[in-house]
């Protein structure tokens, strides 16, 4: 993860890949959680459906509440970048209610953004502003600038599309 937040794909990549039975057990969903932000990060999206599919079988396999959610996140993230805007804030929307309902604040907010910026391809800036003010909200809280930024320019260039300040 600090890797792909840090723009350094290659090496992410190299690490995801390698083969170790131990974490391809103990800690999948968290490699799943990698490979969806680096296929993300990378616009990588001829491998998110096989992400998005790997994740939502080891959820199924395993229980665990996370992935679902970062399954719909890259879902979402990929139509998005197809153009299928409706698809995208559909999943964008489930993924940001089940990343809320687990309280994680960070990965809601996350997925807020790519909301927002749904939300703004499928010409709905009113609910972009909403989706990136609370995104804005909650980094700003976390002291996370890189982001705060970037929410930011998504409210300013929503509020613009609206003629709302």
């Amino acid at each position: 993860m600090t890797l792909i937040r840090r723009g350094e794909f290659g090496e992410a990549r190299a690490r995801l890949s390698v083969q170790d039975p131990v974490r391809d057990i103990q800690n999948r969903d968290l490699t799943l959680e990698g490979w969806a932000d680096l296929v993300a990060a990378e616009g990588a999206w001829a491998e998110a459906a096989a992400v998005v599919a790997e994740a939502r079988d080891w959820a199924d396999r395993t229980g665990l509440r996370f992935l679902p959610a970062v399954a719909d996140r890259l879902e979402g993230q990929a139509a998005l970048a197809a153009g299928d805007h409706e698809r995208a804030v559909r999943s964008l929307a489930a993924a940001r209610d089940h990343f809320a309902g687990l309280e994680v604040p960070w990965e809601r907010a996350r997925t807020e953004l790519w909301l927002g910026e749904a939300y703004l391809a499928a010409g709905d800036p009113a609910e972009a502003a909403t989706a990136a003010r609370s995104a804005l909200e909650t980094f700003r809280a976390l002291g996370a600038q890189v982001e705060v930024e970037r929410a930011a320019a998504l409210v300013a260039q929503a509020s613009e599309r609206t003629g709302s300040a």
